[in-house]
């Protein structure tokens, strides 16, 4: 069954071992995630060559992220380690003091009374606790706990929303992207960010290239004719990312001759890659691609398929053209331009 999420699996010490790696990736995890906020780069490098090995015995091609710890504003220090807050009663955050207790703490980050206002939601421990701030006094920012709960020593805190203006990488992270760069990383991140297009935004859009053109084309017209799929001849991955930005509920097969290009696009939403050797002919690709989806039980005769691919082939964002494919009963082609 083909399915439009992607499966992101974090690795811990219960799932790292060969024999666990190989199952949940024949299980269908797309992306094996590597948590940079714990362990050693040497421990990631192990961790990702048993991945690429667990991934050749499942007979599968997955993305290795690498997600790097990140900044992370603080709590100071509590007298006692730790402290209970109950809904409902008062909180300071201070950015002058030194030793917190049950009813004021300090703060990592002395900017933070400058960057938050009344009525802003602050998290505390991952957000366990929940904070309303009622006003800004100087370095003190009083607040009102509306979720309570355990509070200790140097525990995160951001705001609801983002837009705390703390340095957007650490030194570690700066040692960890190259630690994540030579154990060959398909991802690196520092947080999930939603980007959100709705469909009339796309259709008012004037694009200034011609494959973000052909993909938007390409969706338009599967979605209009009842395609049973899509087909992107792509290079770089690119016109499939641009694809996956819109759900019409017809699967894109991504056909690419690069490893980095296919491991790359196991996360994009509803594009499923696959390998396809290096074709200098356009006509001896397409029938490469068509004869791999009918083999695969992913398309039959009659079923109209929806391609783009770009002429000349192998150059990155090259895409520059789209067929509108029906597949016959010998499984070749009849081409409607």
């Amino acid at each position: 069954m083909q399915r439009a999420t992607k499966i992101v699996a974090t690795l811990g010490p219960a799932s790292c071992e060969s024999v666990m790696l190989t199952r949940v990736i024949s299980a269908g995890v797309d992306v094996a995630r590597l948590n940079f906020s714990h362990g050693a780069a040497t421990e990631h490098q192990a961790i990702a060559q048993r991945v690429r090995a667990a991934a050749l015995t499942a007979n599968r091609e997955i993305a290795l992220m690498a997600d790097l710890q990140g900044p992370k504003i603080r709590l100071g220090k509590f007298a006692n380690g730790t402290v209970k807050l109950k809904a409902g009663h008062s909180f300071t955050l201070d950015a002058q003091c030194e030793m917190g207790d049950a009813t004021r703490v300090g703060l990592d980050y002395k900017e933070l009374p400058r960057e938050v206002k009344p009525d802003d939601v602050l998290l505390l421990n991952d957000g366990r606790i929940v904070l309303t701030v009622k006003c800004v006094a100087g370095d003190e920012v009083h607040t009102v706990v509306k979720i309570g709960g355990e509070l200790s020593d140097n525990q995160g805190i951001n705001r609801q929303g983002g837009g705390l203006s703390a340095p957007a990488l650490t030194d570690k992270d700066k040692t960890d992207i190259q630690a994540a760069v030579a154990l060959g990383a398909d991802y690196i991140a520092v947080s999930f960010v939603k980007s959100a297009q709705d469909d009339k935004d796309c259709l008012n859009r004037i694009f200034t290239r011609i494959d973000q053109t052909i993909a938007m084309g390409a969706l338009f017209t599967a979605c209009h004719l009842g395609a049973k799929a899509i087909i992107a001849l792509t290079d770089s991955g690119a016109t499939a990312l641009s694809m996956s930005r819109h759900w019409i509920g017809v699967p894109i097969y991504a056909f690419t001759p690069r490893l980095a290009s296919q491991r790359a696009m196991m996360l994009y939403r509803n594009v499923i890659p696959l390998h396809l050797g290096l074709h200098d002919d356009i006509d001896e690709a397409v029938d490469d691609a068509l004869q791999m989806l009918v083999s695969k039980d992913l398309a039959v005769s009659g079923d109209i398929v929806v391609m783009t691919a770009g002429q000349p082939m192998g150059r990155p964002d090259g895409t520059n053209m789209m067929k509108i494919v029906k597949i016959d009963e010998t499984y070749s082609k009849q081409i409607t331009d």
